[in-house]
């Protein structure tokens, strides 16, 4: 289940990346022929990429709440629960050391 969130993540990320690929060279192209000028171009771009870099992290957080989720139903124990139960062991074990019978 991990496997297929991480591939369809890398995949998005893949995708931004060739569309990035793309919008570089037709504002390129757009500027070149004329039809914005290198300034107009630019803003262009700086537009695209925040907008990327947003949805990056909209993918990401939407990404992590899924995963966590998906643990929350596995039912397994978080780091938090584990240091708990540290804890309570430590105490256990301390109370025998210093109740020997």
């Amino acid at each position: 289940m991990k496997d297929k969130l991480k591939k369809a993540f890398l995949i998005g990320i893949g995708a931004m990346a060739a569309t990035g690929e793309k919008i570089d060279e037709l504002v390129d192209e757009l500027v070149a022929k004329g039809d914005v000028t290198a300034e107009e171009g630019k803003k262009i771009l700086d537009q695209y990429k925040e907008k990327v870099k947003a949805n990056q992290q909209d993918i990401s957080s939407k990404a992590k709440e899924e995963l966590s989720k998906m643990l929350d139903k596995m039912n397994l124990a978080t780091k938090k629960d584990l240091e708990e139960i540290k804890a309570r062991l430590d105490a256990i074990e301390q109370k025998l050391n210093n109740n020997p019978q």
